[in-house]
Parts: structure tokens; C-alpha cells; sequence
């Protein structure tokens, strides 16, 4: 992204434009509910656990359901999922305010329709964002994601702030009723927009075997797996900004409704600056850079709202933790949005929402129970040392350079084989590839052979195995299982640019060039044949 302009060129797409602009106002209905939930909270109990669980309520559903969700958006109709979970949420919201007028909002009622709340934002999310493919070129997708933080961040800028006036001026069942008229312009976007239709010869993958493949695909992914465990433990340092806003507005700073507004609206214009800061930083400076400065920029936060009581000095805190926290997620989103393939987009998006919302959920339960037992100071303090040993996960794992986006390869050998007589349910299906392989070049080709390993497992094979003739050693024979032919030509349809340039190494090291022979065989299944 070469510059924060670059992204805002996006939005001559019209369809991009309305959904993104739309999408503001639903943002800052999610903020105004997060604020009244918090504060409606506060006004039944004193208890720093039982109000740090309004935000637990809302992000543990991303933690639970995540991947359910991301599998969904990747099998399913991204824009049907999309509007229902839209009116789910305008339900919910709906309710909220009207047990809130009849003043039957019990902390139970509360939490259980916050955690439902959360169940239709994981359901909205991951549908939402790899729905931007299908809006915008290839090209401007990375401007797209980076101009949809911005939107969150917007929204989180102002949302806060909008919800302490309105709950100070009208009470909670307003504040409530907002979040239902925020979500109706974006619904509205949703039902006008027309994607295109994704073409494609395979069938469907099954759910739960599309829920599988993420695991697979994240397993034997270091890159994007090491990316995640950075979200969590993030997530978990960082959710403590949020969550005890509420009892750092009344209790360290005897402030109100407006207080807490202002720390929020604090903590979001610094999140939209971080966004900008992200955008423009990641391609000059490594990546491990930027979440080292972010750590410690959200570390120096943490202190300094433990230590402090002055609103202006807090208030300059919450402004640089938004900056630091959302430049370091801000990165891992594009990272992770990029570097997972189209088919499983969606899921390893989830992922990353999962994580990130879950540490969220965690770290504020972690925190409540650690005030309880202590004070909020030693829990900004907890915080704060997580932020400083995150950065040595450098060393154990690390964030490589975000790549470009996977290209499609053509269709190839694997189709050529007729699959006149088997169903699509017939396996497991033996695929063979032969090599004849020069004794001065063995050590390369079995280092080639590791990195096959991971990629075969990673898109669908169940087993992997290398093997050498005996009676001809330069014969070496490449063997992975797929459970069925449905799982083959999945497989085969997933192949990214990684593998490519694996099998055109390979090739050329074999004896006389070329690719390999491929063998492709299906299990017979002995167990109704008898033998007289």
C-alpha cells in the first residue's frame, strides 16, 4: 500500500462505497450497545468481575463460534448469511431496549442477550469482510481491508462518546433503540448489492469437512499459525482498555457517564490513527518492528493508568494504546486476510476474529478476577508485562512479510483422469507421483519433499509418504491419500503459487526433466466379497 490515499481511491466502486459507508453507522450501533450493556451494568453492581463480563459476553462468541461461522461464509451464500445476521441483531437490540424501558434488564438478562448480540456479529463478520473479493479488483483488496479498519475505528472514535450523551440525555432504552436504527442502512446496502456468482465445476465441500480442512489448513500453515497465537496473546493484553473503562471512569477519575465516553472516544481516535499509521508503515518497516512498538507504546499505556490519576494523563493513554493496539492488529488482519488462500478466506478470517475477540473475553475476565482479588492498578500493571514478553515471541513466533495474494492455477493433470465410473463419495482415493531423481541431487530434492509435505496435508491429503525403490534407488515415489474423489478435486482446485513453484523445482531436478508420473487409484473394498 503505498499510500492512505491509495484506500480511499476504493470507494469509486459503488457497491464497495455504500456497504463501507453504511457499514459506519452499524459500527457505531455496536459501540453504543457495547457502552449502554457496560453501563447498565455498573448501575446493578460494583463488582469490577460482573462488569468486565459485558465484554466477555459480547467477544465470547467469536471464540466459540468462529470457525462455525467462517465455514459457512466460505460454502454458503455470503450475502444471504450477511442480512440474516443483520436482523438477528436488530432483534436482539430491540429487546435490550425494551426490558430496559420495562426495567426487567436483570445482569443475567443482560449478559445472556449481550452473548447472543455477539453470536449475530460473528455470524455478520467474517461473511462481511471476505465478501470484499467479490466487490473490489484484486488488486485494491488490500486498500479495502485497511479502509474497513478505518471504518471500525471511525465508528469506535465517536461511537462511545455518542452513547454517553445519549444514555446522559435519554436514558438507556434510547441508547438501545440507536443500535436498532444504525443497522438498517447496512442491511438495506446488503439487500441492493448484487455479487457475482462464484463459478466452479466441484461440489460444495460438506461443513464439517470444510471445518476440518481450516484446522489442516492452519496446522500445517507456521506462517499463519504463528500469526494467530500473536493475535490471542495480544487480545488478551490489550482487551483490559476496554473492559475497565467503565470502572476507570468512576472509580480513578469519580467521573460519570461522559468520562467514560470520553475515554472510549480517547481510545478510538488513537485506533484510527493507528489504522492510517499501519497502512502506511507496513511496507517500510518489518513487520516484528511495528508489534515491538505497539507492545511497547501499549505497555507505557497500561503503566501510566495504573499510576495516574489525572483525567488528562489517562485520557493521553487510552489515545496511545488505540494507536499501538490497532496498528499491531491492524497489520495482522491484512496479513492474515492475504496470506490465507480464496477457499478457506473466510475461515482462517474467523480465525483471527476468533482469536483476537476470544483473548478479548479472556484478558477481561483475567483482569476482572485479578481486580477483585487486588485493585486495577496491579491489573494494568499484568497487562502491561504481557505487552513486554509478547515481543519475544519474535523468536518462537515469528510474523514473516505479508505476501501477495494466491494466484489460480489452471486446470491440470489431475483432471485428465475420467471419473466416468466413481461417485464423488468413493475412496479413499491413492494418488502416486514417481520420480527418478540423480544421486548428486537427493539432498535437495528430499528438502523440497519436506516443504510438499506440509503443503499436500495443509490443502486436504490425509497421509504423506516419500519412498525409494530398492531394486532402483534414483526411483523415489511421492504417495498421499485423500478420503474420497470429492476431497481430491478439492484438494486439487486449492493449489496455490507455494506449491507451484515446489513442482517446477522438483521437475527440473528430475533425470531428463519433466514432471513426474501420476498414478491415481481407488480402494476396493473387500468386505462383501466372499471367496466359495
Amino acid at each position: 500500500m503505498r499510500h492512505t490515499s491509495s484506500s480511499f481511491a476504493v470507494l469509486r466502486n459503488i457497491s464497495f462505497r455504500r456497504i463501507w459507508t453504511t457499514s459506519v453507522f452499524a459500527h457505531l450501533g455496536n459501540w453504543i450497545l457495547t457502552v449502554t450493556a457496560a453501563w447498565s451494568m455498573t448501575k446493578m453492581t460494583n463488582d469490577p468481575a460482573m462488569i468486565a463480563l459485558v465484554q466477555t459476553a459480547i467477544f465470547a462468541p467469536y471464540l466459540f463460534f468462529g470457525l462455525i461461522a467462517g465455514t459457512l461464509a466460505d460454502i454458503f451464500n455470503r450475502r444471504i448469511i450477511i442480512i440474516i445476521a443483520l436482523c438477528f441483531r436488530m432483534l436482539l437490540a430491540a429487546l435490550l431496549a425494551v426490558l430496559s424501558n420495562m426495567d426487567m434488564l436483570s445482569p443475567t438478562a443482560l449478559l445472556s442477550l449481550c452473548f447472543l448480540f455477539g453470536v449475530g456479529g460473528i455470524g455478520f463478520a467474517p461473511a462481511w469482510q471476505t465478501s470484499i473479493s467479490e466487490q473490489v479488483a484484486p488488486d485494491e483488496i488490500p486498500h479495502a481491508i485497511a479502509l474497513n479498519s478505518i471504518s471500525f475505528n471511525i465508528a469506535r472514535s465517536s461511537g462511545p462518546a455518542i452513547g454517553g450523551i445519549i444514555l446522559a440525555a435519554a436514558g438507556t432504552f434510547a441508547a438501545f433503540l440507536t443500535t436498532v436504527v444504525s443497522i438498517v442502512p447496512v442491511l438495506i446496502a446488503f439487500l441492493l448489492w448484487k455479487p457475482k456468482k462464484n463459478i466452479t465445476s466441484l461440489p460444495r465441500e460438506r461443513f464439517w469437512d470444510g471445518i476440518s480442512a481450516c484446522v489442516r489448513y492452519i496446522t500445517h500453515t507456521p506462517s499463519l499459525r504463528n500469526t494467530l497465537i500473536r493475535t490471542f496473546v495480544l487480545g488478551v493484553a490489550g482487551g483490559i482498555f476496554a473492559a475497565f473503562a467503565p470502572l476507570v471512569a468512576t472509580e480513578t477519575l469519580s467521573g460519570g457517564a461522559n468520562i467514560y465516553g470520553i475515554l472510549l472516544t480517547a481510545l478510538g481516535v488513537g485506533a484510527v490513527i493507528g489504522a492510517l499509521l499501519s497502512a502506511k508503515f507496513r511496507t517500510i518497516i518489518k513487520p516484528e518492528n511495528i508489534l515491538a512498538m505497539a507492545a511497547i507504546g501499549c505497555a507505557t499505556s497500561a503503566v501510566t493508568i495504573a499510576i495516574s490519576s489525572s483525567l488528562m494523563i489517562i485520557l493521553a493513554a487510552y489515545f496511545v494504546s488505540g494507536i499501538c493496539f490497532t496498528a499491531a492488529i491492524a497489520l495482522i488482519n491484512i496479513s492474515v486476510q492475504m496470506r490465507a488462500p480464496i477457499w478457506v478466506n473466510a475461515r482462517a478470517l474467523s480465525a483471527f476474529q476468533s482469536l483476537i475477540a476470544g483473548g478479548a473475553a479472556v484478558g477481561a475476565w483475567l483482569w476482572g478476577s485479578t481486580a477483585s482479588q487486588f485493585d486495577l492498578s496491579t491489573a494494568f500493571f499484568m497487562s502491561a508485562l504481557i505487552f513486554l514478553l509478547s515481543i519475544f515471541m519474535r523468536f518462537t513466533n515469528p510474523i514473516t512479510g505479508v505476501p501477495e495474494k494466491p494466484e489460480k492455477l489452471p486446470i491440470d493433470v489431475v483432471y485428465r483422469y475420467s471419473s466416468d465410473f466413481l461417485p464423488l463419495t468413493a475412496g479413499p482415493i491413492i494418488v502416486e507421483l514417481h520420480y527418478r531423481i540423480a544421486p548428486n541431487v537427493e539432498i535437495e530434492f528430499l528438502s523440497l519433499m519436506k516443504r510438499t509435505e506440509s503443503v499436500r496435508l495443509r490443502n486436504g491429503a490425509r497421509s504423506w509418504s516419500l519412498s525409494r525403490d530398492v531394486d532402483d534407488p534414483v526411483h523415489w515415489i511421492q504417495r498421499y491419500i485423500c478420503p474420497t474423489w470429492r476431497d481430491l478435486l478439492h484438494l486439487r482446485e486449492r493449489r496455490d503459487h507455494e506449491e507451484r513453484v515446489l513442482l517446477e523445482k522438483i521437475s527440473k531436478l528430475q533425470i531428463g526433466g519433466g514432471p513426474p508420473e501420476i498414478r491415481i487409484r481407488v480402494d476396493t473394498d473387500m468386505s462383501n466379497i466372499s471367496i466359495d
